[in-house]
């Protein structure tokens, strides 16, 4: 599986709004892109996109902006993943004439069905509300060890 450049600036605006989440405001453009390093205009792409599978919502106006539109521990980052590439996929279609079991082809494929399984198991069980924990942890131990330093 190769996530595509889109998809991980996905992942990376909803983890900054995932981040911001609760706030008194929605969360501008130019704040996700400048966090995350996401080209702007990229970015209003991908959260059209993200807007349209329901995952963020729009407020228009000067203060307007974006939110997640469920609670980030709703979210997981394979629902991200399949809204921007499609399936999570690590398989092709077997080719006309290319099926047959004399080639080996039928058990790498059932190994990469194994595979994509797991994958799709590791990307749906991680929420974008567990992705937060992980970051705010580990801001905790660095800004511990530089308190101490």
């Amino acid at each position: 599986m190769k996530i595509s450049a889109k998809a991980e600036y996905a992942c990376l605006a909803m983890f900054e709004l995932a981040k911001r989440h609760g706030g008194p405001r929605p969360t501008q453009i130019h704040l996700v892109a400048e966090a995350q390093a996401i080209p702007s205009q990229y970015l209003v792409q991908i959260l059209i996109q993200l807007q349209r599978a329901g995952l963020v919502r729009s407020e228009r106006g000067a203060k307007g902006g974006y939110r997640l539109a469920r609670e980030p521990q709703d979210i997981s980052v394979g629902e991200v993943l399949r809204v921007i590439d499609g399936p999570l996929m690590v398989t092709r279609a077997p080719q006309p004439g290319q099926e047959g079991e004399e080639t080996g082809g039928k058990q790498f494929r059932e190994i990469w069905a194994e595979v994509q399984e797991a994958m799709s198991e590791v990307v749906d069980r991680r929420s974008f509300s567990d992705l937060v924990s992980m970051y705010e942890k580990e801001f905790e131990v660095k800004k511990g060890k530089n308190d101490r330093g």
